[in-house]
Order: structure tokens, then C-alpha cells, then sequence
């Protein structure tokens, strides 16, 4: 084999050709593993976010029985008419 011009640009255009295909192949790759990543966090992050509104929602119904046992309890206040007349205090002006 002969060292001219040919050979050397041939062989640069080969190089180059390897070279883009291997980095296609290494992104193609590199992008199916953040994709399966991507959907193991997401599936993740929706089964933590299911049972954080469980978890609510078993407070709430905790909250809203404890409430309805001391409610009964509660006193009543009866708000006379008088009481709807805004109050003012003998130090402000207005």
C-alpha cells in the first residue's frame, strides 16, 4: 500500500464515518436508559403520591369522626341582634 493523498483522505472519511456511527450507537443507548429511568422514577413518584392522599384522606375521615363524637359537646352560643352592631372602642376616633 502506497501513502498518498487518496489513501489518507479514504482513510480519514472511514475514520470519521466509524466514529459517527459509534457515537449514534452510544446515544441511542445512553437515551434508552434515561428513558426507562425517567418512567421508573415517574411510576415511583405516583405510588408515593397515592399513598400520601391515602394518608390524608384517612386523616380527614379520623379528623371528621373525632369531631363528630365531641361536637355534641360543644355549647351553643345564641348571638343576640344587638351584637350585629359594629363595636367601637371610646380611645379610636371613627
Amino acid at each position: 500500500m502506497y501513502i498518498n493523498s487518496t489513501t489518507i483522505i479514504l482513510t480519514i472519511l472511514l475514520i470519521a464515518t466509524i466514529g459517527y456511527i459509534a457515537l449514534q450507537l452510544l446515544r441511542h443507548f445512553a437515551f434508552s436508559i434515561a428513558v426507562e429511568n425517567h418512567e421508573a422514577n415517574k411510576i415511583l413518584d405516583d405510588s408515593e403520591e397515592r399513598l400520601r392522599s391515602k394518608r390524608i384522606m384517612d386523616a380527614d375521615s379520623a379528623a371528621q369522626a373525632a369531631f363528630a363524637k365531641v361536637e355534641p359537646l360543644l355549647p351553643v352560643h345564641h348571638i343576640a341582634a344587638s351584637a350585629q352592631q359594629p363595636v367601637h372602642s371610646p380611645n379610636k376616633k371613627g
